[in-house]
């Protein structure tokens, strides 16, 4: 099975792979913030939202391609789309760095107690974010490593991993859709929802697996591909949710004991 939300994606591959060079997105420069100067309060808090929806786009974009590298017969797109989210993992590691480096110069100032919470809720998004790339590269590594010992997946195998991918996607887009929203409007049932169907479906995905190694269905080195790729996206929906958890613990009640009763949070993490 292809995957629905890719297919545009894989016919526009090829002419997309030759003006790799002039994709702006490929390039590392930060658009909001400037590490150099730091604009202050409510100001500067805008401009680190921003970036971190930057940040959020290249991350969902790293993981579309992941995919297609299970799909792509054609060896030299093949190759360039590797060499793209290793490139994406590296611009992932800097943005983290200098967004984290922002909101720490910023909570250096005079800030509200909101302000400081707003920081930390973001510094704990962009952790997220950034952990969710590491994922992205730690699947492509582990696909690529399949195809080298030539590996193959069932159809059948290959479509569950299909809904898999499709229910984390989902969850990326609401993650996504959060970031841009106005933070104190951010509600978790929705996200929560997705996750739980994701942590369902691992479960269903697992004990099929242990029951088609009993029979025999196919052999221990493809189960060891198999259950690694449906595990590592089943961890991916956790970095995705401590996004939206990120967010929501920023709402500000007067003592957001609310949120910390709810969270269970502790105040010096």
């Amino acid at each position: 099975g292809i995957l629905i939300w890719f297919v545009p994606q894989i016919e526009k591959l090829s002419g997309y792979l030759v003006k790799q060079k002039e994709d702006e997105e490929e390039i590392f420069k930060l658009q909001y913030i400037d590490s150099g100067f730091v604009k202050l309060g409510e100001l500067g808090l805008g401009s680190a939202k921003k970036e971190i929806q930057v940040f959020a786009k290249r991350v969902l974009r790293m993981y579309a391609f992941i995919p297609q590298l299970i799909n792509l017969k054609d060896r030299k797109q093949y190759r360039l789309l590797l060499e793209r989210v290793e490139h994406y993992e590296s611009i992932s590691d800097q943005m983290e760095i200098e967004i984290a480096n922002y909101l720490t110069k910023l909570s250096s100032g005079n800030l509200t107690d909101e302000s400081t919470l707003r920081i930390r809720g973001m510094l704990r998004a962009i952790d997220n974010l950034e952990s969710i790339a590491d994922q992205n590269f730690q699947l492509a590594k582990m696909i690529d490593d399949k195809n080298e010992r030539k590996v193959w997946f069932s159809p059948k195998m290959r479509e569950d991993l299909d809904k898999m991918f499709n229910l984390v996607n989902n969850a990326l887009q609401i993650m996504n859709e959060n970031l841009h929203k106005d933070y104190q409007e951010v509600e978790i049932l929705s996200a929560l929802d997705v996750e739980e169907k994701i942590n369902a479906y691992r479960n269903v995905l697992r004990t099929q697996h242990f029951e088609d190694l009993k029979n025999q269905v196919y052999s221990y080195e493809t189960g060891i591909f198999y259950s690694g790729i449906y595990a590592l996206l089943e961890k991916i929906g956790d970095f995705v949710i401590n996004i939206t958890e990120a967010i929501v613990n920023t709402k500000y009640t007067k003592d957001n004991s609310l949120v910390h009763a709810y969270y269970d949070l502790d105040d010096d993490e």
